[in-house]
């Protein structure tokens, strides 16, 4: 294997490596902060004091934010650069697409994709806006308010979190088909068979 070979493999490599502990770390962030914001008496300045109940939930929320933030620009700079890999692979390597690993991996990559721009570009923006306006709802007491933007966020929080652990379970099978599908290579084109020298000279005479 060239030197090529091993920058190309090495940058998917880690590349993959990145896109799965960024997706792994915002689970254990959530569970963290979730679990344990939400059962302490926190209480946030300029948020009213009769609604201290809901303090612990938004301190998880606001935690929580940047991080996502930075799990799916982390994603997407991970997608980028597993996506030109697999196409140097193949351009590089010859990837045969007979091989049921490559097929599995490019099949898992594409759908993973998919699901991170739908989070990123639907899902995220609209359930930030929503959940800044929940934020001052409870600052300014509306309780209507509150409660709308509450149930807004609870019916797409679910969506928001199946995204990325559907985008996960889609990496893991990736990892794992990836060294077999970096091992399938093309057939080469069968050489011309030539005609022996002595069977031409038989038919001339």
């Amino acid at each position: 294997m060239s030197g090529y070979h091993r920058l190309c493999n090495a940058a998917y490599w880690l590349a993959l490596t990145i896109w799965v502990s960024v997706l792994v770390s915002a689970f254990v962030a959530r569970i963290a902060a979730f679990s344990i914001l939400t059962d302490l008496p926190v209480t946030i300045d300029g948020f009213p004091a009769h609604e201290v109940a809901v303090h612990g939930q938004i301190a998880a929320e606001k935690v929580m934010e940047p991080i996502l933030t930075f799990v799916d620009l982390g994603q997407l700079a991970a997608a980028v650069i597993v996506l030109v890999a697999v196409v140097l692979q193949r351009v590089a390597l010859g990837t045969s697409f007979r091989s049921p690993a490559v097929v599995t991996r490019i099949v898992c990559l594409s759908l993973a994709t998919i699901l991170l721009v739908l989070r990123v570009a639907v899902i995220m923006p609209g359930m930030n806006r929503t959940l800044r306006a929940y934020w001052e709802a409870v600052q300014l007491a509306e309780a209507e308010t509150v409660r709308q933007h509450r149930d807004a966020l609870d019916s797409t929080q679910p969506i928001a979190t199946w995204l990325l652990a559907a985008t996960l379970a889609l990496l893991l099978i990736t990892v794992v088909t990836s060294p077999a599908a970096l091992t399938a290579r093309s057939a080469p084109d069968s050489p011309r068979l030539e005609r022996p020298a002595l069977l031409e000279r038989g038919q001339q005479r």
